[in-house]
């Protein structure tokens, strides 16, 4: 078993690692190896340790951004597209669903006016959504019944791409599990 229970829990999973660690003890490393800065591998054991005077080394090292929420966005979205443009894979997180949705729809209207995704065509609306073809979904929940064209089970978070053919509310979505009709309720 594998993970930092210092670390944010993975969303909608519950702390199951925490009761294992509790249950059963565990074996952790007692070195850092996943940054390549010297200075971030001790930075980021004093920050899981909860040292806030941390924070002065990140400022140093130009980690640490402000500005209004709206500023923020702007900036993480920038960030994302360019981390994209060149086929890196990029991380958003966020505290709240409200901040979820607005920058998902940031990102879209990113994708929109880079040509990425066409307003004009097929779409399907999902809650506060307009799911264009081409837009990257993820799926909400478990759902054992709801199976892929692999016969593999629709999984929470996985991402999908929206297809071409959006009939009776659902979307059509292909991922690495396979091609599956996603049920509106279970798309974000």
């Amino acid at each position: 078993l594998w993970g930092a229970r210092l670390q944010v829990s993975a969303a909608g999973r519950g702390g199951m690692f925490g009761l294992f660690v509790d249950t059963f003890g565990a074996v952790e490393l007692e070195h850092v190896h996943r940054f390549v800065n010297p200075w971030e591998r001790d930075a980021s054991l004093r920050l899981r340790r909860g040292d806030v005077t941390v924070a002065e080394e990140y400022e140093a090292h130009g980690r640490l951004h402000g500005g209004t929420v709206t500023q923020m966005e702007r900036e993480v979205v920038a960030a994302w597209w360019q981390h994209r443009r060149v086929g890196e894979s990029v991380l958003l997180m966020t505290p709240t669903n409200e901040a979820v949705e607005r920058l998902n729809q940031r990102c879209q209207q990113t994708r929109i006016q880079h040509g990425d995704l066409d307003p004009a065509g097929r779409h399907l609306d999902v809650g506060p959504y307009r799911v264009h073809v081409g837009d990257e979904i993820a799926t909400r929940r478990n759902d054992r019944r709801l199976l892929t064209d692999r016969h593999e089970m629709v999984k929470n978070r996985p991402t999908w791409t929206a297809q071409h053919d959006h009939a009776a509310g659902s979307t059509p979505a292909a991922g690495p599990a396979g091609s599956v009709r996603i049920p509106p309720g279970d798309v974000s």
